[in-house]
């Protein structure tokens, strides 16, 4: 199911299987033996659980069918060097661990405080992740999957794009826009990446890319929407010119997958509603269609949060965000607009794809 792109059967199958390693007692287990051939084995099928049930629900905004583990996740997966991609799987499950905390905002009613306290935790967490992410892609076994490095690397930049975007909207204030706008143009590049090398690869031009299945159907929406609202508010060409890029370079897949000529379908709605201010420019950064937006955020209303927590963890971290191609200069939001704040406020997940009111809209002036 996950194959096919059927997100909601795939969650199902999980949480079926989630119920299963639960009424054997898995998820009790608190210790790990790295060279029991039979412990890897349930190992391999937890984690593998894990990650999927986390990832699928982040995904739906559905509540998670597996409890928590007594053992850290990532630390279930052995790094073997006969086996390059052992070090790209344990990343994964690491990007699992930052959604399972992101599902506890999202789906429980914390106070401020600890919800200050948990994107705290996982700001820290993330940035530790790229940390890790360089000294593995470097070391000499896990070094020859070069291209599924550049595919970790982009789930890595969307993960933190959504942590940072959660932290603007639990916050209600600006300390992390421009980091937000880094990590979903740092994103979006290097899906464009993929993408040239996939076309550059003759092995990939006739067949559907497996790896589109775990990163772009699993981070489909919030660099791309991150860019959207950005485009909105200050009609910068560069980031259209990305999008644009992006939802082009991923045409020539739609139909092989139906999947991915739904989230194809969805950027061309973004790209199109706000084609006018780049193509009119310089009209008010604000003079997008409100009867549209107004009608999608009628349909799939955000999540309410608030929170006095407004660190910036960028410069702690030390991760590098620069973005060297992106020189625009971003316009300040409009804070008085409601309907700007709403938009801005949203949580992305994968209902909009069926959203008449975006998927819907005349298909003119578009860049492809």
């Amino acid at each position: 199911m996950q194959i096919q792109g059927d997100m909601s059967r795939s969650w199902t199958l999980t949480a079926f299987a989630s119920r299963t390693l639960v009424s054997l007692n898995y998820h009790t287990i608190d210790t790990h033996l790295p060279f029991d051939g039979t412990k890897q084995d349930i190992y391999g099928a937890l984690y593998t659980c894990y990650y999927l049930d986390k990832m699928l629900s982040v995904l739906l905004l559905r509540p998670p069918s597996l409890p928590k583990l007594r053992v850290k996740p990532a630390d279930l997966v052995h790094l073997d060097p006969q086996l390059p991609l052992s070090a790209s799987l344990k990343t994964m499950v690491e990007f699992a661990q930052i959604q399972e905390g992101v599902l506890d905002i999202l789906l429980s009613h914390r106070d401020k405080n600890d919800q200050s306290v948990v994107i705290d935790k996982l700001l820290r967490d993330t940035y530790d992740i790229h940390t890790s992410i360089e000294k593995r892609q470097h070391q000499l076994p896990f070094r020859e999957t070069t291209y599924e490095w550049v595919a970790i690397e982009f789930g890595y930049y969307a993960l933190l794009t959504s942590v940072l975007h959660l932290n603007k909207r639990v916050a209600q204030n600006r300390s992390s826009q421009e980091d937000c706008l880094r990590a979903s143009r740092q994103s979006l590049i290097r899906l464009r990446r993929m993408q040239d090398e996939i076309w550059m690869d003759a092995n990939f031009l006739d067949e559907y890319p497996y790896f589109l299945t775990w990163t772009l159907l699993f981070y489909p929406l919030h660099p791309f929407f991150v860019l959207f609202c950005n485009v909105v508010c200050s009609a910068n060409l560069d980031d259209y010119t990305l999008m644009a890029a992006v939802t082009k370079g991923i045409s020539r897949f739609g139909e092989k997958h139906p999947s991915i000529a739904q989230v194809h379908k969805l950027f061309s709605a973004f790209l199109r509603l706000v084609g006018p201010l780049i193509h009119n420019r310089p009209r008010p950064a604000l003079s997008l269609p409100s009867l549209e937006i107004s009608s999608m955020m009628a349909q799939h209303p955000p999540a309410t949060m608030h929170n006095s927590f407004g660190s910036n963890f960028a410069q702690e971290s030390g991760a590098n965000l620069q973005d060297r191609s992106i020189v625009g200069q971003d316009a300040q939001v409009n804070l008085d607009n409601e309907l700007m704040w709403d938009l801005l406020d949203s949580q992305p997940w994968l209902g909009w794809i069926r959203s008449d009111a975006l998927t819907d809209l005349p298909t003119s002036n578009l860049p492809f």
